[in-house]
């Protein structure tokens, strides 16, 4: 998951999910350390594709398994100061992803997934669910794993709550179209 906004017109924002696919390792020269210098990641198709095109594939050897949807991804080096009058410079080398196994259901807000696995507790809200279910392009992407005896569904929606009352409205008052 990516931690920073990257190039937010591409769709390389903060919280973006991929795969990592390759790492690019190096030596450093005095140490021989053996380090990574660039990663490759597999978005989703309609996101990176500016970033994607300025990547260049130069090496030949590269060129035998990366595949044209893998994005570049450089390490990235920070420079934090613990004040802004303080003479302590820290300078932080990293790439800009964190593994992400599962994300909570907050974090899904808003992303459209193929695959959903929903781990149901007791207790969820009913807002919790929809939006848990709702991340899915289909239901036969949807898995939910619940333990028996440990769910307890929500309750049902009482007559007097602003939803119902909401949706009797909208059934009485039909929009008409006019064209």
């Amino acid at each position: 998951m990516v931690t920073v906004n990257i190039d937010t017109t591409d769709g390389l924002v903060n919280g973006t999910i991929g795969i990592l696919t390759a790492t690019d390792y190096g030596q450093h020269k005095e140490t021989s350390e053996k380090r990574p210098l660039r990663i490759w990641v597999l978005f989703d198709k309609s996101t990176g594709i500016a970033t994607r095109s300025k990547c260049q594939l130069n090496s030949r050897k590269h060129r035998q398994y990366l595949s044209s949807y893998w994005m570049l991804l450089d390490v990235v080096t920070y420079t934090v100061k613990r004040w802004k009058s303080s003479n302590l410079v820290v300078h932080r080398t990293q790439f800009s992803i964190v593994p992400a196994k599962g994300i909570r259901i907050h974090k899904s807000q808003g992303a459209t997934l193929e695959k959903v696995v929903v781990h149901i507790c007791k207790n969820v809200k009913r807002s919790m669910l929809y939006v848990a279910y709702s991340r899915g392009t289909s239901s036969f992407g949807l898995l939910l794993v619940v333990n028996p005896g440990r769910f307890k569904p929500p309750s049902d929606i009482s007559e007097s709550s602003a939803v119902s009352i909401g949706m009797k409205r909208l059934k009485q008052n039909k929009l008409v179209p006019y064209f």
